[in-house]
């Protein structure tokens, strides 16, 4: 089955690249919030995506 994108990107094998995944979404919404728009981690429809 497929599963949503927390559990996807806490199913990758290699830690290196996990915390770069979590490491990227999180500057993305730092990068937001300093310019000015709503910080969100993913959109709605990407929460909602199963992988």
């Amino acid at each position: 089955g497929r599963i949503d994108a927390v559990a996807f990107v806490e199913s990758i094998p290699f830690s290196e690249t996990r915390g770069y995944v979590k490491n990227v979404l999180a500057y993305d919404a730092y990068y937001r919030y300093f310019m000015g728009d709503k910080p969100t981690l993913m959109s709605a429809t990407e929460w909602g995506r199963r992988y």
